[in-house]
């Protein structure tokens, strides 16, 4: 009778402890899939002097996150009066990898004045 309580107690927590186990997240891409669909939006910028761009995949929220950043130096408006400026740009793209849809792209733009 002991044994009994036992097994089905065993049983009955291993089922439990199974359920609870639930997969949330399917990936359905892969590096190279990401890096075409940020391609397709102007999002995956790869030339010798820009650095190269991040891709990274979060399991909690399902999706995959690119951030292409560029920077250059300039004097063109407010810039000509001091000693330049040096202009950077960010491109992060967030793409859902359930739907392989992109979210949002967000750009961010930003210049620092040379005081020196």
């Amino acid at each position: 009778m002991k044994k009994l309580i036992i097994t089905v107690l065993f049983i009955l927590n291993s089922i439990l402890a199974y359920s609870q186990t639930t997969v949330t997240c399917i990936n359905k891409l892969d590096t190279a899939k990401v890096i075409t669909i940020a391609k397709r939006h102007n999002a995956y910028w790869v030339k010798e002097w820009y650095a190269p761009p991040s891709i990274k995949f979060n399991k909690d929220s399902c999706t995959w996150t690119v951030v292409s950043y560029k920077s250059k130096h300039t004097k063109r408006g407010e810039c000509k009066h001091t000693n330049g400026c040096n202009l950077s740009k960010t491109v992060t793209l967030i793409i859902n990898a359930k739907t392989r849809r992109v979210i949002s792209k967000r750009k961010k733009k930003e210049m620092f004045p040379n005081y020196e």
